[in-house]
């Protein structure tokens, strides 16, 4: 199951475009880079507006934004051992309200290593501390990595279909999930979350892998105004939560793999604590040389220690599947997902995800084109139903060898609702972000 949790966070990074502002850039450089050591993956200065229609999360209703980012890292790589270490740190500020003004930063490291000829295992954490306004244009670094595939066996791999062809491609994906604006504006426009994950896998033949696998996160609301207390009514609560899984794969073919997951996982805030067993099998196939379909499907248990309102669903079925295609300028993507829990431990219900994106770029051409959409509905918890989806789209351009500039829209709604209590976000926000970087821009 945590094997399944992976590809719902492959796939919803997917989902975000492929050049998502200076965040992407940063990552694109970090992630190709072959250098071991310390360096500067880049540096990036952006200029934007935004204006939020209703919203009860105490955002200004419009504001002209600015601000600059920077990003630094440590690489180091060796024939049975991969490790990185990146960190970046942006400061966002609004003209007509300094107030607001405030120092957003991420933080991922990974260790990944080969035991053994047939045992690998390895270790990640990432965290972040971002307003909305940055939440809105950062990307999740699997969707940066996913990008950076050109061939389409590890594309399908990401999705889990297959294996990777290398051990360094693989670990590139040592990295866990950072929450979607979608959720993150209900929690009052400052987010803090955090993570961490572990996994070993076997390969029993090169057809028959088996993996074990345990992972915490957790994620928290901060003040929106530097200096001012805590809110603790807002619609996400503090919360945190833990897996453990273990699954197995057999590959009939090189393009058709079945596979099977059972995990068991807690989650816990001061509204719910519950644990939740689930068990799933899936099919997968490569239909061609540039498209793939996935699918799978099971059922959930939940067992509630502690349910503060109402009553949430004990047995109900998951599933949920993944398409995908990789032509020579395209790249389309779209997956459907419906779990009893989310990743970050906030609550136990019914959780779907339904992404889709669409990427252009053709090979030596400066420009590159982008667009995705999400919905994310999170119900019958007993206490609180939250629905939301985002649209972005945009463009990019390599100036130079080193200078890429960008243009982003992205468009959000996301409700939740309580019992006695109601919070809405809405929001249009557009960004132009110049970005440098010491190494020549890859795409």
């Amino acid at each position: 199951m945590r094997e399944l949790l992976s590809y719902i966070v492959i796939a919803a990074g997917v989902a975000s475009p492929v050049c998502w502002g200076q965040g992407l850039f940063d990552q694109l450089n970090f992630r190709n880079a072959q250098k071991a050591g310390f360096d500067i993956y880049g540096v990036s200065l952006f200029y934007g507006y935004s204006r939020y229609g209703e919203t009860t999360t105490g955002q200004p209703p419009s504001s002209n934004n600015y601000g600059g980012s920077f990003s630094v890292g440590w690489q180091h790589h060796r024939t049975k051992t991969d490790s990185s270490i990146l960190y970046s740190g942006t400061y966002g500020g609004l003209v007509r309200y300094p107030e607001f003004n405030r120092y957003s930063q991420s933080l991922s490291l990974s260790v990944s290593r080969q035991i053994a000829p047939k045992w690998m295992g390895s270790i990640s954490a990432s965290g972040q501390d971002y307003s909305l306004s940055e939440s809105l244009f950062q990307p999740s670094s699997l969707s940066v990595t996913s990008q950076m595939i050109n061939s389409f066996n590890d594309f399908a791999a990401a999705f889990g279909l297959g294996h990777f062809s290398t051990s360094q491609i693989q670990s590139l994906f040592q990295n866990v999930y950072l929450e979607s604006a979608i959720r993150s504006g209900l929690l009052g426009g400052r987010v803090l979350s955090y993570g961490g994950q572990a996994s070993l896998n076997y390969a029993y033949s090169p057809h028959v892998h088996f993996h074990f696998d345990a992972f915490a996160n957790g994620g928290q609301q901060l003040g929106d105004v530097e200096g001012a207390a805590v809110q603790t009514n807002y619609a996400m609560p503090r919360s945190f939560g833990g897996d453990a899984g273990i699954g197995f794969s057999h590959s009939f073919s090189p393009r058709t793999q079945v596979s099977f997951d059972v995990s068991e996982t807690f989650t816990h805030n001061r509204y719910q604590e519950a644990s939740v067993s689930t068990s799933t099998a899936s099919f997968g196939r490569k239909m061609g040389s540039r498209w793939f379909l996935r699918m799978y499907g099971g059922g959930a248990y939940s067992q509630f220690l502690q349910q503060s309102a109402g009553q949430a669903k004990t047995l109900q079925a998951v599933g949920g599947g993944s398409l995908g295609f990789q032509m020579l300028t395209h790249t389309l993507t779209a997956t459907y997902d419906r779990m009893a829990n989310n990743a970050y431990g906030f609550s136990v219900g019914t959780n779907t995800n339904l992404m889709a994106s669409w990427n252009w770029h053709r090979r030596g051409n400066r420009l590159s084109l982008f667009s995705s959409f999400g919905q994310q509905q999170q119900r019958n918890t007993g206490f609180l139903s939250i629905s939301g989806w985002q649209a972005a789209g945009g463009f990019s351009e390599n100036l130079g060898a080193q200078t890429t500039v960008s243009v982003q829209y992205v468009y959000l709604d996301s409700t939740a609702r309580y019992p006695a209590n109601l919070y809405n976000i809405t929001t249009n926000s557009v960004r132009v972000s110049l970005s440098w970087s010491p190494h020549p821009t890859l795409r």
